[in-house]
């Protein structure tokens, strides 16, 4: 990497500077900072951990400058259910994402990591050698957790299992899309 150091922060002029040590993917979804436990394939939130060791690069187009930073693992219930109260941080994590000024730097092994989960999801509903593509993985994530919140926060609703029902057609239709892929 070549990154610029002062006292407090670490910086590139360009996504290039943190080549080979790591690989850049713009971040347009916070479910982007997740990924499922171990070797686990259900997709339910107590399944879901923040991606360890997950570095971002933020854009100051101000400075332009990429800001080399940490996540700080910030769990699902805080991120994307918005459960606890919100603080300045995630605030600013979130409008950064908004703005298409955060990259995820992922190493090598995160990258095997995440392919390795998405052809184990693949394996947990099919037959056979494939993977899940990655947005639809997110769109599934997002599926799966607004269906669980929706169950623990919805029963004594009306029109209750009518909403039910509509998660699961739409989570059986992204299936269905990934087997297409």
């Amino acid at each position: 990497m070549k990154l610029i150091t002062d006292d407090t922060n670490s910086w590139g002029t360009s996504l290039s500077d943190f080549s080979p040590e790591y690989q850049n993917i713009k971040c347009w979804n916070v479910l982007q900072f997740f990924t499922l436990n171990g070797r686990k394939s259900v997709i339910k939130k107590d399944n879901i951990i923040p991606i360890p060791f997950l570095r971002l690069a933020l854009y100051s187009p101000q400075e332009k400058r990429y800001y080399y930073k940490e996540y700080q693992k910030y769990n699902i219930e805080s991120m994307y259910l918005r459960r606890l109260e919100s603080n300045e941080d995630m605030d600013k994590l979130r409008r950064y994402i908004s703005d298409g000024n955060l990259y995820l730097l992922l190493s090598d092994d995160q990258v095997k990591d995440t392919t390795a989960m998405l052809e184990r999801l693949y394996k947990s509903h099919y037959i056979g050698v494939g993977k899940v593509p990655y947005k639809i993985w997110l769109r599934l994530l997002a599926a799966y957790l607004d269906y669980e919140d929706y169950k623990d926060y919805g029963v004594n609703l009306v029109g209750f299992r009518t909403v039910c029902k509509t998660f699961e057609d739409s989570i059986r239709t992204l299936w269905e899309q990934c087997y297409k892929n």
